[in-house]
C-alpha cells in the first residue's frame, strides 16, 4: 500500500487502514510485522528523517524472515515503489504472496 503523501491526513488515514488489517491478521493467528504500523508513530513523533532507501533496507531485514507477504490493495498500491519492491523481493526469496482487498 502506498504510504507517503504530501497531505498528513492521508498519511494518517493510510496508517489507520493498514493497522486495522494488521490487527485482523493478528486475531486470525498470524504473527506479523507491518512496517507502517510498527514505524509510523516513531517517524511522526521523533522525525527520523530516513530516506526511502533507509526504510526499504530496514523492511528487507524483516521480509527475509517471513513466510508470507500480505499486500493490502488500497488505491495506488500498484504504483507504490515500496510495495512493488517488497513484491519483487518476496518472489526472489520464494515467499508466498497474499493480496488483501480493503473492506
Amino acid at each position: 500500500m502506498p504510504y507517503l503523501h504530501e497531505n498528513k491526513y492521508i498519511v494518517h488515514e493510510r496508517f489507520e487502514k493498514v493497522t486495522k488489517v494488521a490487527s485482523d491478521l493478528l486475531r486470525k493467528g498470524y504473527r506479523i510485522y507491518s512496517p507502517i504500523t510498527h514505524n509510523h508513530l516513531i517517524n511522526e513523533q521523533y522525525n527520523l528523517n530516513w530516506k526511502h532507501k533507509d526504510w526499504l533496507d530496514y523492511d528487507y531485514l524483516f521480509l527475509k524472515k517471513c513466510k508470507i507477504l500480505f499486500v493490502l490493495k488500497l488505491e495506488g498500491w500498484k504504483e507504490s515503489l515500496g510495495v512493488q519492491k517488497e513484491i519483487e523481493w518476496a518472489k526472489k526469496l520464494g515467499i508466498k504472496i497474499k493480496y488483501i482487498n480493503y473492506k
